[in-house]
């Protein structure tokens, strides 16, 4: 529990009691024929209509976790939301 709120704590803007959270929806984005799903583990909207993407990872850092929440931003854009902020987060 101390380390989930050290979390937060960290990371006040990604917790905001204002944001609208939807946690681990699916998207879909058509491209050359193939129709691959990704599901982010937490989506944020903004009351300015802005997104923000938030990763949850556990053990070392890897390059492809940053790879990963760049395709879920990246799909977003595509689908017309403007991205506010990312994060890839880890949990000790």
């Amino acid at each position: 529990e101390k380390e989930i709120i050290e979390i937060i704590s960290q990371n006040e803007d990604f917790f905001s009691d204002d944001l609208e959270v939807l946690n681990e929806r699916e998207l879909m984005i058509s491209s050359d024929g193939d129709s691959p799903i990704f599901r982010p583990d937490r989506l944020m909207k903004t009351p300015s209509d802005e997104w923000m993407v938030v990763d949850f990872k556990t053990g070392v850092e890897k390059p492809e976790h940053q790879v990963q929440i760049d395709t879920y931003c990246n799909i977003l854009t595509k689908l017309g939301k403007n991205i506010k902020a990312q994060k890839v987060i880890y949990i000790p």
